[in-house]
């Protein structure tokens, strides 16, 4: 029995196991996803000028776009630069011990069974990636299916092109997984890059072939 007049509100990472697809056609759903969550620059300018931290409107366009308008890295940002007296202070968010760094191993990737991070560190390198591209760089422990998952379960992907085929990982994930990527061994990295690199050129992509075998160290193969 649903009484007059209830609205009911659900938040969270993933999808509800809710029959969403019905309540669209009935133009009975709203939905706030990450485009409609993030700051502006106008946003961001405010909420550093509550913490009395006089930076360029240049620089905080620049620190929007780098956690594409993500509200909980923007307030960590502005907590750093404050804590710091130093706009400067929110130059490298990535590194190993900043707090967004902390904030994404902790929230994003440790609630994720342990193979599933370790493929992630791999996907690193990737931006975009379909789910043929990703089963070949992970020798198929990965593939569509676990994509989709990613996407639904626990939005550390974005799902892009016409047929939604593409997808890539939140900037700030990447960075804190590429990160990862490079303390891996040099023949682990290689396999990857070559991989990618053969996949790519295999499918009309040239340019991001050569990146991959520039970073395999395979300057020959990408001359060819």
């Amino acid at each position: 029995y649903q009484p007059r007049g209830l609205h009911l509100v659900l938040s969270g990472r993933s999808s509800p196991r809710v029959a969403l697809h019905r309540l669209r056609a009935a133009d009975e759903l709203t939905e706030l996803g990450t485009a409609e969550l993030a700051f502006s620059v106008a946003d961001v300018t405010e909420m550093f000028g509550e913490y009395g931290i006089d930076t360029p409107r240049t620089r905080l366009a620049e620190l929007v776009a780098q956690l594409e308008g993500w509200p909980a890295g923007l307030r960590l940002a502005a907590r750093r630069a404050h804590s710091h007296s130093d706009p400067a202070a929110v130059a490298d968010l990535a590194e190993p011990y900043s707090d967004i760094a902390d904030y994404v191993t902790k929230e994003m990737l440790q609630p994720l069974p342990r193979k599933t991070r370790e493929q992630l560190v791999l996907l690193s390198v990737l931006d975009p990636f379909n789910g043929d591209l990703v089963s070949t760089v992970t020798g198929g422990a990965l593939g569509t299916r676990a994509l989709e998952r990613l996407y639904s379960d626990h939005a550390l992907t974005e799902r892009f092109g016409a047929g939604g085929e593409w997808y890539r990982t939140r900037s700030m994930l990447r960075a804190v997984l590429r990160r990862r990527f490079e303390s891996l061994d040099w023949g682990t990295r290689r396999r990857v890059h070559r991989r990618a690199a053969r996949w790519y050129g295999e499918h009309g992509m040239p340019a991001r072939a050569i990146h991959h075998w520039v970073y395999a160290r395979a300057r020959a193969a990408a001359g060819r």
